[in-house]
């Protein structure tokens, strides 16, 4: 199947004003192939049963589709049978109302917030493909029969093995913005080393972060993503993270744009990620993060990951439990071979390696899979 000249009706539990994530990349590579793609943000509370349409204003091929119910979201579980109805009558008048014949239902609603029955014209003559990209950590069955499932982790598609149907682990897929080209590294006694995350999540390994910046006092240690005391969600004790915060050598940046994240990772000298396996959902399988540090070329230092347990040519990594001196002893040596990591040579490889999975190429594969 070619995804070109489709109409594709794209359901997303994030909406269209969230960080982008993948979904938001997927809708405007499809737009951008031509495709008419409806966005659908999951549904708000509003006094009446509305469903709005509007035009992305830079692509004239991708449509912003918003939902308003007269039933707070929170009482949706409660009034499960009212909800069910609302929804199905709102994306049924959508679809009449505006003549849409649907060629493509591109789900990634892991929470089931749209209950798209098999019985709906819409559903019944279209491609279906289930994309989850987060565990389903509310155990929701997921009641349709997609043509395919994809996802970035074997055990998230574990969770739908009792669905039988055709499934493939697609793995991250990244913005080309993160590749700026090849840079020339030089050595300096303070180097700069940037970790990009939302910290307030539980897996950060902070212990490691502290342990690093405490031995490598004269490196900078760069956090971009979000982080407040208030919300994280960490058991690093809060004066452990008032130490953190008073050291010189350790910088919360916060959130930044794609583009300008994208310019600061141009700036360091490497790129690190340690998180802590036994909170991470995934267990340390895979990180989206990882590709957009390998489209940027730098040398990238992390702890163990099972993708990439035998590409260590693309990624430093410690030992699977790595005890603190293991640590030490693997970033110290990363150190000292940063300029022959961070070569032409090397750099293409990253780079290249990472290009196999654009938002675009992602796409073609899934063509091909279908």
């Amino acid at each position: 199947m070619e995804f070109k000249e489709k109409s594709i009706l794209l359901l997303s539990p994030q909406s269209w004003n969230h960080l982008w994530v993948s979904k938001h990349h997927f809708a405007i590579e499809l737009a951008n192939l031509g495709n008419l793609v409806y966005y659908f943000s999951p549904p708000e509370h509003g006094l009446l049963p509305i469903i709005k349409l509007k035009r992305y204003e830079a692509s004239k091929n991708l449509f912003l589709v918003e939902i308003k119910i007269p039933l707070p979201l929170i009482l949706r579980h409660k009034f499960t049978s009212l909800y069910k109805k609302l929804i199905k009558f709102l994306i049924n008048r959508f679809v009449k109302k505006n003549q849409v014949k649907i060629d493509v239902i591109w789900d990634f609603d892991v929470n089931n917030t749209f209950y798209l029955s098999e019985k709906e014209s819409v559903y019944q003559n279209s491609i279906k493909i289930f994309q989850p990209v987060d565990l389903n950590t509310g155990h929701r069955f997921y009641g349709k029969s997609p043509d395919i499932i994809l996802s970035v982790s074997d055990s998230i598609l574990n969770q739908y093995s009792y669905l039988k149907t055709k499934s493939h682990n697609l793995g991250h897929s990244v913005s080309p913005v993160f590749n700026r080209g090849t840079y020339k590294f030089k050595d300096k006694e303070s180097l700069s080393f940037g970790f990009a995350a939302n910290f307030n999540k539980p897996f950060i390994d902070w212990e490691t972060i502290a342990l690093l910046s405490d031995s490598f006092p004269e490196h900078q240690f760069y956090l971009f993503g979000p982080f407040s005391l208030e919300n994280t969600m960490s058991n690093f004790s809060k004066a452990n993270f008032m130490m953190l915060l008073k050291r010189v050598n350790v910088h919360f940046v916060g959130s930044l744009a794609k583009e300008v994240l994208a310019k600061q990772f141009h700036e360091m000298d490497g790129l690190f990620m340690f998180y802590n396996k036994y909170k991470n959902e995934n267990n340390n399988s895979n990180s989206h993060k990882i590709l957009e540090y390998l489209i940027t070329g730098k040398p990238i230092i992390t702890n163990s990951l099972k993708y990439y347990k035998d590409k260590d040519e693309l990624i430093t990594m410690t030992d699977e439990d790595a005890k603190p001196e293991n640590i030490l002893l693997v970033f110290s040596r990363f150190v000292k071979e940063l300029p022959k990591l961070s070569t032409n040579e090397k750099q293409y490889y990253r780079t290249s390696y990472a290009s196999k999975f654009t938002y675009l190429s992602q796409i073609k594969e899934i063509e091909r899979l279908i």
